[in-house]
């Protein structure tokens, strides 16, 4: 399993996004794995082939997951809010795992019959805020940075 663009703290929040990969024998196993932990949280299931993205927003109180069942992710766009430091990875193949943590904006391109497993999870104790946040285009394109508000 390998592991890119992660820190931990001390008390073991998650800072930074997470991007994991299960060998391609264990993807079945990884999937209940991933379902199993989905206590506490709403779990999705996205079908949609080649489609407008998915996310395109960020969720400033609440842990998101994906795990690629099925197919492939085509493009995937992170961006943290306080920095607008973005991360943009491209075709993540069945058996990947992202961990978006609470202030990351998010977007998700499918691959034809992608079948992708979701989690949202609220901090414990608060509410989510969600709020829309352009990453990538109708085709999967990448997006300039949003303006700024202030």
């Amino acid at each position: 399993m390998s592991t890119l663009a992660t820190h931990l703290t001390e008390t073991k929040k998650r800072e930074d996004v997470v991007i994991t990969h299960a060998e391609r024998n264990d993807s079945g196993h990884a999937l209940m794995d991933f379902i199993g932990a989905a206590i506490d949280a709403r779990l999705i299931m996205y079908l949609m082939p080649n489609g407008e993205p998915i996310g395109n927003d960020v969720h400033h109180r609440a842990y998101r997951r994906f795990f690629v069942a099925r197919g492939t992710i085509l493009t995937a766009a992170f961006e943290e809010m306080g920095t607008r430091r973005r991360l943009v990875l491209h075709n993540l193949c069945r058996g990947t795992g992202i961990e978006v943590p609470p202030g990351f904006a998010c977007a998700l391109q499918l691959g034809y019959e992608a079948r992708i497993a979701a989690t949202v999870q609220p901090e414990i104790g608060t509410l989510d805020f969600v709020e829309p946040y352009s990453l990538l285009g109708p085709n999967g394109e990448e997006l300039p940075h949003p303006p700024d508000d202030g």
